[in-house]
């Protein structure tokens, strides 16, 4: 098979390796930290990591997805974006700077916290040249593949070499400070390699027209990331100590795999946007196998998790951090919902509606407030774990009901239910007659994997259909 086939597989398999070497690179890193630093210092890392992934979203402020857009269809705007869009990002970065100083000292962070906060703030400098978008746009994906994994190797390295005690806590914001300057050399290379000019334009009318053009994608990515980490911060606000690390660390797990939702509709965002130009009919064609083949997948990888959350937590992370297990097994139920929300989200970006995925993204952020407040007093991480799969939920609702309505039909439960049941009733058996037991575990997720392609007849041809997708260019254009 050669790579010019299959296209929306080969693309993906690429990005998601790049993804998986960063993701394992990772997963080492906080590992060693974790055990390294014990759970308090372990906790100011994810709190200070959590703020920085915030505000890394307000740097980028969607102006990522608006200039793929924008250069997929009018290519000869490549050389424009690529020095308007680092230009607008630096702006943003000179306000979200001092604006992370200013969080850690409302917050009340312990000295070693915001000393830790302070010096990873600079990081998001590193993020104005993350021109990931623009090889998004020139249909080069594999071009990004290799960053994730360049990153997080370094980071790990940099981890094992440097950091050797709690007393070393700073040590983890420097190194995260070197990533992010890795990350923006490596693009500059990219850029150059690929003959488009290196530049910023800053113009303040230019940039307001940016923010103005990108501001519903940009809020919204800004609210997202709140949501991620909101339930975090709660913990660490509502109770803090050891609390923060339990539910801190089952994020970083759950989000780990998150990303590959991200990734995924990152690689596919191209053709979507492609095809809602043409036709209705020829959306509907891509986001209903996608819909099916994420929800099995998206589930299948949640059951695991759920499942093993105990045997992981005490592998990555250590005896010490057993706690982690349940809020983990909850938590890792947002992944499915934010894959299947994300062909509503991104749907809607594609056709030019950003504001209400803002608008879905905001009831999630309410949800996560009143459901937090309510449970993180009295359970815990586990109350964070509940309301972050409660905000998952709810973006799904809404950015559904909004697509429907803006774009096109769009599968929903119908095409849920069964991978739902499956899920429930394995989960129901196995902590009914044998939760402890890891055979058992893994056979009730082999019985979900065989039994897939049963209970749904469609589940093969649609994957089929899918990693195809982008080199199927003939179409139908019929309908509206």
């Amino acid at each position: 098979m050669s790579n010019s086939n299959f296209k929306a597989l080969w693309d993906f398999i690429f990005l998601s390796g790049g993804e998986m070497i960063g993701k394992v690179a990772g997963f080492a890193a906080f590992a060693y930290l974790a055990r390294i630093l014990g759970p308090t210092a372990y906790g100011s890392v994810e709190v200070a990591l959590a703020l920085l992934a915030i505000l890394t979203l307000l740097v980028q402020f969607g102006f990522g997805p608006i200039g793929a857009r924008e250069i997929s269809r009018k290519p000869e705007t490549i050389n424009s974006y690529a020095r308007l869009i680092p230009g607008s990002r630096l702006v943003l970065a000179l306000i979200a700077v001092p604006s992370m100083w200013v969080i850690a000292e409302v917050m009340g962070n312990s000295p070693p916290t915001k000393e830790l906060i302070f010096i990873m703030a600079f990081a998001l400098f590193g993020i104005v040249w993350n021109q990931s978008w623009l090889f998004q746009g020139m249909e080069k994906m594999r071009l990004v593949s290799f960053n994730q994994a360049l990153k997080m190797v370094f980071y790990f390295v940099c981890v094992v070499l440097f950091v050797k005690s709690a007393k070393d806590l700073t040590k983890v914001a420097y190194i995260e400070v070197a990533a992010a300057a890795l990350t923006a050399f490596y693009f500059l290379v990219l850029q150059r390699v690929a003959k488009v000019p290196i530049g910023i334009r800053i113009k303040p009318q230019k940039a307001l027209y940016m923010i103005k053009k990108a501001f519903s994608v940009g809020a919204s990515n800004v609210v997202w990331a709140l949501n991620q980490y909101l339930p975090t911060l709660l913990v660490a606000l509502l109770i803090g100590g050891v609390s923060t690390a339990w539910l801190g660390s089952a994020h970083r797990v759950v989000n780990a795999i998150i990303t590959f939702s991200m990734v995924y509709h990152f690689s596919l965002f191209p053709a979507v946007s492609y095809r809602l130009q043409h036709s209705t009919l020829a959306f509907e064609q891509i986001v209903w196998p996608s819909f099916r083949v994420t929800a099995w997948v998206g589930i299948a990888i949640a059951l695991t998790v759920s499942l093993l959350a105990k045997w992981i937590s005490v592998i990555v992370f250590g005896e010490v951090f057993v706690e982690a297990a349940l809020p983990m097994s909850v938590l890792v139920w947002s992944l499915p919902l934010t894959l299947l929300n994300g062909h509503a989200r991104w749907a809607l970006i594609a056709k030019e509606k950003q504001r209400y995925v803002l608008f879905a993204q905001l009831a999630g952020t309410v949800t996560t407030i009143v459901i937090g407040l309510l449970l993180i007093p009295y359970y815990g991480p586990l109350g964070g774990a509940v309301a972050m799969v409660f905000c998952s939920g709810i973006v799904w609702f809404v950015a559904h009901l909004y697509a429907i309505k803006k774009v096109a039909p769009i599968p929903s439960i119908d095409i849920v239910w069964r991978p739902v049941c499956l899920a429930m009733l394995i989960l129901l058996l196995i902590n009914r007659f044998g939760e402890e037991s890891i055979i058992l575990s893994i056979s009730g997720i082999t019985v979900f994997i065989l039994l897939a392609p049963l209970l749904d007849k469609s589940l093969i041809s649609d994957m089929h259909k899918l990693s195809k997708i982008k080199d199927d260019k003939n179409f139908d254009i019929e309908g509206n």
